[in-house]
């Protein structure tokens, strides 16, 4: 499934108003319902971000 969400239409609309938050946005709703997800990042920022 990996990246398997970030072609979704819904996704994408809210990609579009909100570029820099869907992947908190999918992190959320992952949390939410259960889904384990491990984000991936070498940059400082977004590590601290996905935390």
């Amino acid at each position: 499934m990996q990246g398997e969400f970030l072609n979704h239409p819904v996704l994408a609309e809210i990609a579009e108003n909100q570029a820099s938050l869907w992947r908190r946005f999918i992190l959320r709703w992952d949390l939410q319902n259960g889904v384990v997800t491990i984000p991936k990042s070498v940059k400082a920022h977004r590590i601290r971000e996905n935390s």
